[in-house]
């Protein structure tokens, strides 16, 4: 491989970085996972302890091209999460239906509040912590 080769191919996988990671984590699932029924009938494959971290710090968000992802969904459900919203409304009138069949009948879900409150229960602990450490 010549230099100008390496250059495209190192340009390459910075370029699909997450989708290399993503496939890396697959992989494995697809070699060894066992198969597990599942709600919607179609099945699926597992494995245990597995994980894939992404870096945020710099302002992206790992979107993959090796998977089909409804990008206006995410950003939409990213924003509504960002607004402490509960309730689904601003979601299905953003064209965003993922989270239809889950809400009490007013609309309400949960995820917004619960992550406010995770955040108020992280800071907590870390209050805890650092007390019980000075002591």
């Amino acid at each position: 491989m010549g230099p100008h080769d390496r250059f495209i191919y190192d340009n390459i996988m910075k370029k699909f970085y997450h989708d290399n990671t993503y496939l890396d984590l697959i992989r494995p699932i697809f070699l060894t996972g066992t198969e597990k029924s599942d709600r919607t009938g179609t099945g699926t494959l597992r494995v245990f302890g597995y994980q894939v971290r992404f870096n945020l710090e710099n302002g992206t968000i790992p979107l993959l091209t090796t998977k089909k992802m409804h990008a206006r969904s995410i950003i939409y459900e990213i924003l509504w999460y960002l607004r402490d919203d509960t309730n689904i409304k601003h979601l299905n009138d953003n064209g965003v239906r993922i989270w239809n069949e889950r809400p009490a009948p007013d609309g309400e879900l949960g995820p917004g509040y619960q992550w406010r409150n995770w955040l108020q229960t992280m800071k907590l602990l870390n209050m805890i912590i650092i007390t019980h450490a000075l002591k």
